[in-house]
C-alpha cells in the first residue's frame, strides 16, 4: 500500500496547479483494502486503516456515495475564482467545473486564461470582483509558501 499512496503524494502537485483547487480527495486500491485520503497544500491526510471492500461492501458505497454529493466547495473547488468567458454575453463568469465549460474556453495556454477573482472588501460587507490580468508567479503553488502560492496582477473594479 505505501508505494500507491506514495504515487498519489508524488501526482497530488499536478492537480493541484489547477489554481482554484485547494485540495483533493483520494481513494487507493491495493488488492482489497482501500484507505481514504485528502490531499491540500500542506500534505495528506488519511484514515489510519484502509478498510477492506469486499469484507465492508456497505462502507466502500457510502464512501463513494459520500464523495459523489459533495458540492464544489467540499470536492475541493474555490468557489471564489470564476473563469473569464468574454465572448459570452449571459453569463462573463463561470465555475471551471461547470458543466458548459469546454476546453477551448482555456485559450489554448492556461497562462492566457484570465479568472473573475472574488475578494472581500476592506469593510468586510461585501465582495469585490476583480479580474486576473496575468499570472505572476506560480512557483511553488502546490505548496504553502507564505500568504499566496500563485501570485496574480490584478484589475479592480465592479463585474
Amino acid at each position: 500500500m505505501v508505494p500507491a499512496v506514495v504515487r498519489l503524494c508524488i501526482s497530488a502537485p499536478d492537480i493541484q496547479r489547477q489554481v482554484d483547487r485547494r485540495f483533493v480527495h483520494g481513494l487507493v486500491f491495493c488488492k482489497n483494502e482501500v484507505p481514504v485520503l485528502l490531499c491540500d497544500r500542506s500534505g495528506l491526510l488519511g484514515t489510519q486503516t484502509p478498510f477492506n471492500i469486499h469484507e465492508e461492501p456497505k462502507k466502500f458505497i457510502q464512501v463513494i456515495v459520500a464523495l459523489t454529493l459533495l458540492n464544489p466547495e467540499q470536492r475541493g473547488c474555490d468557489t471564489s475564482m470564476r473563469l473569464c468567458l468574454p465572448s459570452s454575453s449571459t453569463a462573463p463568469f463561470v465555475h471551471s467545473y461547470d458543466r458548459s465549460i469546454l476546453f477551448e474556453h482555456f485559450h489554448g495556454m492556461f497562462d492566457e486564461t484570465h479568472w473573475a477573482i472574488d475578494m472581500p472588501c476592506s469593510d468586510g460587507s461585501e465582495r469585490e470582483t476583480f479580474i486576473s490580468v496575468h499570472r505572476l508567479s506560480m512557483a511553488c503553488s502546490e505548496v504553502i509558501h507564505g500568504r499566496t502560492t500563485i501570485i496574480y496582477c490584478l484589475g479592480g473594479g465592479e463585474a
